[in-house]
């Protein structure tokens, strides 16, 4: 399984404005050198809760079709089927397509018959419809492919946790900024940041 970003969000979860204001910085002259810790601690917060933040679209790469037959259990105590498609960087808004590769070697659609997709759970999940199987695949790397949307919108609906964790984030890379240009890696961050996100996080998802 592997997952390839499509079409990236048009802005940040949150502006270089409300980063300086944070920052308590009056002056403009870090404004490119703000807007690069926005975006790498958003990268960072995402990877880390396993979420998106402000729209996207991914594409959700697999060799096959769920075989099925089989209940899972999750250590909190949810569960889900194995004919399920569990989507990746919740929240799921839709499922732009579902295409595969047939035994004789074709790209197919699979038509939004066969399938329901459920956005009201985290993560979301794509079904099979009643009376529905999953067609056969060629043989092959990657032979499945979803192309789905997700994200919470735009930055006015991204969850003020996560704003807050952003913002302890560039906090500390704000003020650490000699130790990360002079190559040492920064090991620790904000114990608040990591409290903030793991409230978000989806355990079970990569």
């Amino acid at each position: 399984m592997g997952l390839s970003l499509v079409t990236a969000p048009a802005v940040l979860p949150i502006t270089v404005e409300e980063a300086k204001l944070h920052l308590r910085v009056a002056h403009n002259d870090d404004d490119s050198l703000i807007y690069s810790m926005v975006s790498a601690a958003t990268d960072f917060a995402q990877e880390l809760s396993k979420r998106q933040f402000v729209t996207a679209t991914y594409d959700l790469k697999m060799d096959t079709f769920p075989p099925g037959g089989e209940y899972y259990v999750d250590p909190d105590g949810s569960g889900y089927l194995d004919t399920e498609i569990v989507v990746p960087r919740p929240p799921l808004a839709s499922v732009t397509s579902i295409t595969y590769i047939d035994s004789a070697g074709t790209t197919q659609t699979l038509s939004v018959s066969v399938y329901s997709v459920d956005t009201s759970e985290e993560p979301g999940r794509i079904r099979l419809s009643y009376g529905q199987s999953w067609p056969s695949v060629r043989d092959q790397r990657a032979a499945v492919t979803v192309r789905y949307v997700c994200g919470y919108g735009g930055p006015g609906s991204v969850p003020d946790a996560a704003k807050a964790a952003l913002k302890l984030y560039i906090g500390h890379l704000y003020e650490n900024r000699e130790v990360a240009i002079s190559g040492t890696i920064i090991t620790q961050v904000p114990m608040a940041f990591r409290s903030l996100i793991g409230s978000l996080a989806i355990p079970r998802l990569k």
